[in-house]
């Protein structure tokens, strides 16, 4: 899906879906709805900042959230137009957490705990590592932790306590971290990818996988799926990783572009899986990845105005040597003839 199709932008930032059961995609110019019977997407205003790039928050009751140029905006499921619930230019970003929203800016961070009266404000505690770097926040199954800066943390007694290693040192975390179980931790850091056992507050090195087998030490999003599947997001594609088996996906094999974007990977209702890149979203289908180039199948020839058979191609009028050869790719259920 790009602009072609309805995008606001090709700059693709997050996805979600409301409890109306509509995608909704947040682009670098606006937030947009995915119409299941047109497969085209349709903007959501109002817009406020020219560069909108923030992420998508789905509450409790379905209504989706998100911060555009100091505004906070919520869209009730099924409803065309969101609404301003609140304005504070300190306000960048807004996140999923465990039954609220967590909304960050340059200045400070807070949570939005959503009623059926008004949303609550409510800050976090005190000491809250550089907000403006927040890049998401993730749950090990039991507890919130928050992706700050190049770090992991949680919140204890009042405090912000780092995820450490057996050392004592904090675990570097750059741009990406999950949890594929309650105590395995996966972490982006200068070298590439490092797997953790995580016990409290300690980080127990357990694997190295350096960023030449990646074939990118640029490492934008990390996801672990329903499945056990681990999405590792790069500039150049995305490496799946499926028991010790690692999957390229990449523009050979039918992704729209190989430069993802920060965070942009959502697992659908139905298995599927979207990815954002700076050139617009695709959407991988549920069951085993198909690695190695798509194979091609002639669906038609066709001269002139007729369609080419064994009979006609023994001779081909003059005015009628105009060939059209439709070409297409089983495997990509949105490629073009």
């Amino acid at each position: 899906w790009t602009t072609a199709t309805g995008l606001p932008s090709p700059a693709v930032w997050a996805f979600a879906r409301d409890g109306a059961g509509r995608l909704l995609v947040s682009t670098s110019k606006g937030v947009a709805t995915l119409d299941a019977a047109t497969q085209r997407f349709s903007a959501i205003g109002p817009t406020f900042a020219p560069f909108v790039g923030t992420g998508l928050a789905v509450d409790e009751g379905g209504t989706t959230w998100w911060a555009d140029g100091g505004h906070v905006l919520a869209l009730p499921p099924g409803e065309r137009r969101a609404r301003v619930m609140l304005q504070d230019p300190k306000i960048e970003t807004a996140a999923k957490a465990a039954g609220s929203i967590v909304l960050s800016g340059s200045q400070a961070a807070e949570r939005l705990v959503v009623s059926p009266g008004a949303p609550r404000r409510e800050p976090l505690p005190p000491g809250m590592p550089d907000p403006a770097s927040l890049i998401a926040v993730i749950s090990d199954g039991q507890r919130e932790w928050f992706l700050i800066g190049k770090g992991a943390y949680r919140i204890e007694g009042g405090r912000w306590e780092p995820l450490r290693t057996e050392l004592g040192t904090p675990v570097e975390v750059r741009m990406a971290g999950t949890f594929t179980s309650p105590s395995e931790f996966w972490a982006a850091d200068v070298h590439g990818l490092a797997v953790y056992q995580v016990s409290g507050n300690v980080a127990h090195l357990m694997e190295r996988i350096d960023s030449n087998r990646l074939g990118s030490s640029s490492i934008v999003f990390l996801r672990s799926d329903r499945q056990g599947r681990l999405w590792v997001g790069t500039d150049r594609g995305v490496q799946v990783r499926t028991g010790t088996r690692w999957t390229l996906l990449d523009r050979d094999n039918g992704l729209l572009w190989n430069d993802l974007d920060s965070d942009a990977v959502f697992q659908d209702t139905d298995g599927a899986m979207w990815l954002g890149s700076s050139m617009g979203a695709t959407r991988v289908g549920p069951g085993p990845l198909l690695a190695g180039a798509p194979s091609l199948r002639v669906e038609e020839i066709r001269f002139g105005d007729r369609p080419a058979t064994a009979a006609a191609l023994a001779h081909i009028p003059w005015d009628e040597r105009r060939m059209r050869l439709t070409l297409r790719t089983p495997q990509i259920a949105r490629g073009r003839a």
